[in-house]
């Protein structure tokens, strides 16, 4: 059985807060988890493991790592200049505040506080925009050392809003973030080529998605925590070979239809972990074969007036599909395919 390692995609929250006392403090957390790794492995038994799995790096650009300057007592601020007028002013004015460590902001304050645009950088970490009350918030560019950065719309020193992320790798993701994290309709290129076009909850692609690998496979269909996860359709070499059906943490599980290269061959039936199991139907130019699988391999023949008593109640609605014949099921794969170029 080939196995597949699970995929990890997690970013921990940026976390930069900021008071009043004459301590800037900015905290960010940086750790992200990206790579792509896509493993496909087909064999007798048809097993579609899906293997995703997100390198750690060092950075993650928009989750910026600053001192934290208000509990490091080694670092505590060098000066501080605004105009005395304006300290207390609802005024903007122009200002400087440095630390020890060579971090430094320069930018607009108002009551004391960094309000407007400015930047505010240390030997590693660049950020460029607007501020409210101490905190990014607006629309601003990051840049780390390394060439990884976030361009775009910022709130309560999170990434929220539309914004473009990249990695020093050359992995890009652009699209929807809150609270700092991707969430609704965003789209990721890895630096292999390959990409996924989709929806995405809590960091992970979850919904409706597209993934485009690298070497010419497809898949369309429903996600869950980064895998593949309900109904959908995986495509090998341009739509050489094709499986339409349902999946379970990047597995074929649960009813689907398997279209052999050229559509010569079809296999219709149940599948667990990636294998055939349970009642299934072979179908060529010439004949049909009915059986039970299990694990992959086919233990048992059967006629077809017995399908219906090794289909559970639940599933009796894929019934009709074992009495289809070979062209009615082609013209299933391609009323998919007329939905796709549409």
């Amino acid at each position: 059985m080939n196995e597949y390692e699970r995929s990890n995609y997690e970013k921990n929250s940026i976390n930069r807060n900021s008071n009043n006392n004459n301590n800037y403090n900015s905290n960010y957390n940086s750790n992200y988890n990206n790579n792509s790794n896509y493993n496909y492995n087909n064999n007798n038994n048809y097993n579609s493991n899906y293997n995703s799995s997100f390198k750690s790096q060092e950075d993650n650009p928009g989750l910026i790592k600053l001192r934290n300057l208000k509990n490091n007592d080694s670092n505590k601020i060098e000066y501080k200049y605004i105009d005395a007028d304006y300290q207390d002013s609802d005024a903007e004015c122009f200002g400087i505040q440095k630390w020890l460590d060579g971090t430094i902001f320069k930018g607009y304050f108002k009551n004391n506080k960094s309000n407007g645009i400015g930047y505010l950088k240390d030997r590693e970490n660049y950020y460029a925009g607007y501020f409210y009350e101490d905190k990014i918030d607006g629309f601003g560019i990051y840049s780390h050392i390394t060439g990884s950065g976030y361009v775009g719309e910022w709130k309560d020193d999170l990434q929220d809003g539309i914004g473009i992320e990249n990695w020093k790798d050359g992995s890009v993701f652009m699209g929807n973030f809150k609270e700092g994290k991707k969430l609704g309709i965003g789209q990721y290129l890895w630096k292999d080529g390959s990409k996924y076009y989709g929806e995405w909850k809590n960091n992970s692609m979850c919904g409706y998605g597209i993934f485009y690998f690298n070497d010419n496979r497809i898949y369309r269909g429903e996600w869950d925590n980064n895998m593949m996860n309900g109904f959908g359709e995986y495509i090998w070499n341009g739509g050489e070979k094709k499986y339409v059906g349902y999946f379970l943490n990047d597995n074929k599980n649960g009813f689907g239809i398997f279209y052999f290269k050229d559509f010569v061959k079809i296999y219709i039936g149940f599948w667990v972990n990636g294998k055939q199991s349970g009642i299934g139907k072979y179908i060529n130019l010439t004949k049909e074969k009915y059986g039970i699988w299990n694990d992959g391999k086919k233990i048992k023949k059967v006629n077809i007036d017995e399908i219906e008593k090794y289909i559970e109640p639940e599933y009796k609605q894929f019934l009709p599909f074992f009495h289809y014949t070979l062209e009615e099921l082609k013209k299933i794969f391609m009323i998919f395919e007329e939905e796709e170029e549409e």
